[in-house]
C-alpha cells in the first residue's frame, strides 16, 4: 500500500508556529522533557532526594506533588534556573506519591511526571478480572488458555471467564452482548472489578466522527473504541453523526447503524482493558491460532521471569518538531523516569537494532500508513523478525485504526520476540510513570484515558477520545520476581477436625533482598486464593487443613525492588502445591483446572463443555485411577455427580480427537 506521508497530521490541526526565540536546530524533543531520578533514604528519617538534568537557560522551575489523600496537585517548591535537585522530607513510609517537575523558559516549557515511595507495600489481591474468550479458541488453545488463567490467579487475580462469539465484522448486537456481560460483572462486584481481557476476535465497538491523524476525508469517521466497554455512565448516542467519506467502510458512521456518535468518552473508564486479537493478519505465515498461541506462551514466559530484558529503552523519533507537538518528548519523560535517561538508546535504524538488542520499552514515530510507520517499523518486518521490546509505543497516521487488515500495531504484538503490549502514543500523550512503583500497564492506560488536566505537557489533541486503548495484557508490570522452588508438602499430624500440613520450599537462586514469603490458601467457597501468612523462613505449618478435602497453597517470594524513582515491595507469581497427590492419573492432571461441584450443580462446567463438538464420553476417575462413572450425555452429569462421594476426582472428556482432563472437587450434602 502506498505510504500516505504528504498530508500527515495536517488539515484541521495545523496552526501557526509558536514564537521561538531559540532556533529549532538548536533544540530536540528531549529538551521538552525533564530527566529525573530519585534517591530514597530511610535513615535517620525518610527523604526523597529528587535529581534532574540542569538547564540554566530556563527562567525558573516548579515541583508539584500529588498524594492519594489530596484531590489536586500541591506546589511544593519554586526553584531558580540553577537548581538540579530537591529534598522532600514530608514523606511517610509505605505511601505512594506522584510528582511533576516543570521547567519554564521564555518560549517553551519542559515537563516530567514520576511516582515515588519508600517500602510501598505489595498488593495481595488484585481484584476481579473478566476474561472474555472467542469460543473458537477453546479447543485448539485449551492448554495455553488454562495456563494463562493459572498465571492470572497466581498473580492475585480472581478470574471470571466467559466464552463469547467470534465476531469478524462489525456487529452492534454482539457489541451490546459484550457490554451487558461487563455491566453484569461491574454492578455485581463494583470496585472489586478491576480489569478485562478480550482474548481473540471479540466484537469491536466503533464510535465518533473525527480524524485524530488529521487525514480528511479519507480517514474521517468512526474509530475502534474498546473504551466504550469501560464506561457505565453518560450517554452513548447513535443518531447524529452522518459520514461515509472514509476509504474504509468500517469508518463510516450514519444514524442508527450501531456505531456511536461520541468522539469523547461521556464518563471515566471504570476499569482497565486490553485486547489480544490477531484476526486478519495474512501477512504472517502463521495462522491466527498460532499467533495467539505464541503470544500466550510469551506472556507465560515473561511472568515466570523466563524472558530476560535489559532495563533499557529505545527511541526512534522521526517526527522531531513536526507541527510543534513534540511527540518524542513524551517518550523521554516516561522512559527517563522508568529506566533512567542513561539507559535510553536513540536510533535512526530501529528495525535491525530492535531485533539485535533487548529493551523493556520502545517508542517510534513517523509518517505512516495502515501497516507502516515510515523508516521505523512495518508489518512485513514484524511478520518475519523478532521484535525484542516488551512495551511498545508507536505514533503515526492510519495505523491507530487497528481493526484493519495487517494492521501495524497488532502485527508488532504478534511478532516473534518479546512484545506483549502496543499502544498509539502522541495524540494524546500516554502516562506510564505508575509502572515505576509497581502498577500494571492497564492502570496507566486507564489514567491516560481519563486524563482531563491531571497530567499536562506539550500535547494538544486527543484528550479522553475514543481511540485511546491498549493492545495486549493489561495486568503486566515492568519488573518481575522469581518464585520459590522445590516446594514440598507433608502431613505431620491430625486431630478430630483437622490435619496438620507442613509446606516447605527453597529460595529462588537469582533473587536478593528477599523480605519474606507470602502464603496463600485456596478458599473454595470464594473460588480464589486468600492471603494467610507472611513467613521469614522456608516453611509454613497449617494446623487447620481440611481432613477430607484438598488443601491448595501458593507461596510467593516478596522482594524489595528499587526502581529509578521508588522503593516498593513486589510479589512473585505464586508457586503452587496441594496435599492431593495424584498417582495413576498424575500426568493427566498437570495442566488441569479445578472445578468445585456442590450438590450436583454442574451448570458452570456444563456451559464450558457445551462448547466442545461431538463429545464421545465423559469419565469420572478416582485419584487412585479407578473408574467411578462413565457418561455420554452432559444432561446426565448433575444426576450422576449426586451419587458420588465427596472428594477430589479427575474428569476425563473425549471429544473428537481432543482429550481434556480437569480436576474436580465434589461436595454433596
Amino acid at each position: 500500500m502506498m505510504m500516505k506521508f504528504g498530508n500527515l497530521l495536517l488539515m484541521a490541526f495545523c496552526f501557526l508556529p509558536l514564537n521561538q526565540s531559540v532556533s529549532f536546530a538548536e533544540l530536540t524533543n528531549r529538551d521538552y522533557a525533564v530527566e529525573v531520578e530519585v534517591e530514597i533514604l530511610s535513615n535517620p528519617k525518610p527523604e526523597f532526594h529528587i535529581k534532574w538534568n540542569k538547564d540554566i537557560s530556563c527562567i525558573y522551575q516548579v515541583i508539584g506533588k500529588y498524594a492519594p489523600s489530596r484531590s489536586e496537585w500541591d506546589s511544593i517548591a519554586v526553584l531558580d534556573n540553577l537548581a538540579d535537585n530537591f529534598i522532600d522530607t514530608n514523606v511517610v513510609v509505605g505511601q505512594k506519591y506522584e510528582y511533576f517537575i516543570r521547567r519554564y523558559f521564555e518560549d517553551r516549557t519542559a515537563y516530567t511526571y514520576f511516582c515515588s515511595g519508600l517500602d510501598v507495600p505489595e498488593v495481595n489481591e488484585k481484584g476481579r478480572l473478566l476474561l472474555l474468550i472467542d469460543r473458537t479458541l477453546i479447543n485448539p488453545l485449551n492448554k495455553e488458555i488454562s495456563t494463562f488463567i493459572d498465571d492470572l490467579e497466581e498473580d492475585g487475580w480472581k478470574v471470571e471467564r466467559y466464552n463469547v462469539n467470534k465476531t469478524e465484522l462489525f456487529n452492534s448486537d454482539e457489541v451490546h452482548k459484550i457490554k451487558s456481560i461487563m455491566m453484569l460483572q461491574f454492578y455485581k462486584y463494583m470496585w472489586e472489578f478491576k480489569s478485562t481481557i478480550l482474548l481473540g476476535r471479540v466484537a469491536v465497538p466503533y464510535s465518533g466522527a473525527y480524524a485524530i491523524d488529521a487525514h480528511m476525508p479519507d480517514h474521517f469517521g468512526a474509530y475502534p473504541s474498546d473504551v466504550y466497554y469501560q464506561t457505565f455512565q453518560g450517554s452513548w448516542s447513535d443518531s447524529i453523526m452522518d459520514t461515509k467519506d472514509a476509504d474504509r467502510s468500517e469508518n463510516w458512521n450514519i444514524p442508527f447503524d450501531g456505531k456511536f456518535d461520541n468522539n469523547v468518552i461521556p464518563s471515566d473508564a471504570m476499569f482497565s482493558l486490553g485486547r489480544i486479537d490477531f484476526y486478519n493478519l495474512p501477512i504472517f505465515k502463521e495462522s491466527e491460532i498460532e499467533l495467539l498461541r505464541r503470544y500466550l506462551n510469551k506472556n507465560h514466559n515473561y511472568r515466570q521471569n523466563l524472558i530476560e530484558t535489559n532495563k533499557k529503552a529505545l527511541i526512534d523519533d522521526k517526527f522531531k518538531f513536526y507541527l510543534q507537538e513534540y511527540w518524542g518528548s513524551d517518550a523521554w519523560m516516561n522512559f527517563s523516569a522508568l529506566v533512567n535517561s542513561k539507559n535510553i538508546d536513540t536510533s535512526s535504524l530501529t528495525m535491525p537494532l530492535i531485533s539485535e538488542k533487548e529493551y523493556l520499552f520502545y517508542y517510534g514515530c513517523s509518517g505512516g500508513s495502515w501497516d507502516i510507520c515510515g523508516n521505523v517499523m512495518t508489518s512485513d518486518y514484524a511478520s518475519k523478525n523478532k521484535i525484542n521490546a516488551v512495551f511498545v509505543n508507536l505514533f503515526g497516521s492510519y495505523f491507530i485504526d487497528w481493526d484493519c487488515k495487517n494492521n501495524l500495531m497488532r502485527s508488532v504484538m504478534a511478532s516473534e520476540g518479546k512484545v506483549l503490549n502496543v499502544a498509539w502514543n502522541g495524540r494524546p500523550y500516554l502516562w506510564y510513570q505508575h509502572l515505576g512503583i509497581g502498577e500494571n500497564i492497564g492502570y496507566s492506560i486507564m489514567q491516560s484515558q481519563n486524563n482531563q488536566g491531571l497530567y499536562i505537557a506539550n500535547d494538544k489533541w486527543g484528550y479522553r477520545q475514543n481511540h485511546i486503548s491498549l493492545l495486549g495484557d493489561p495486568t503486566l508490570t515492568i519488573f518481575n520476581v522469581f518464585k520459590p522452588t522445590e516446594l514440598n508438602i507433608k502431613q505431620i499430624g491430625a486431630d478430630t477436625e483437622n490435619k496438620i500440613l507442613q509446606i516447605s520450599w527453597k529460595a529462588p537462586e537469582k533473587e536478593s533482598e528477599i523480605i519474606a514469603y507470602n502464603v496463600y490458601k485456596y478458599n473454595f467457597s470464594e473460588k480464589k486464593y486468600k492471603f494467610i501468612n507472611k513467613v521469614q523462613g522456608f516453611e509454613f505449618i497449617d494446623s487447620t487443613a481440611n481432613l477430607n478435602l484438598e488443601n491448595k497453597y501458593l507461596i510467593k517470594t516478596l522482594k524489595r525492588l528499587t526502581s529509578n524513582t521508588a522503593i516498593y515491595l513486589k510479589e512473585s507469581q505464586g508457586a503452587s502445591i496441594s496435599d492431593n497427590l495424584i498417582n495413576s492419573v498424575k500426568d493427566l492432571s498437570k495442566n488441569s483446572n479445578n472445578d468445585v461441584i456442590i450438590n450436583g450443580d454442574c451448570s458452570s462446567l456444563i456451559n464450558e463443555l457445551s462448547e466442545l463438538q461431538q463429545i464421545d464420553k465423559i469419565e469420572v476417575i478416582g485419584i487412585d485411577g479407578t473408574n467411578i462413572a462413565l457418561l455420554k450425555d452432559l444432561n446426565l452429569m448433575s444426576k450422576e455427580i449426586l451419587k458420588i462421594n465427596n472428594g477430589v476426582y479427575m474428569l476425563k472428556i473425549k471429544a473428537k480427537s481432543i482429550l481434556i482432563v480437569k480436576k474436580i472437587l465434589i461436595i454433596n450434602n
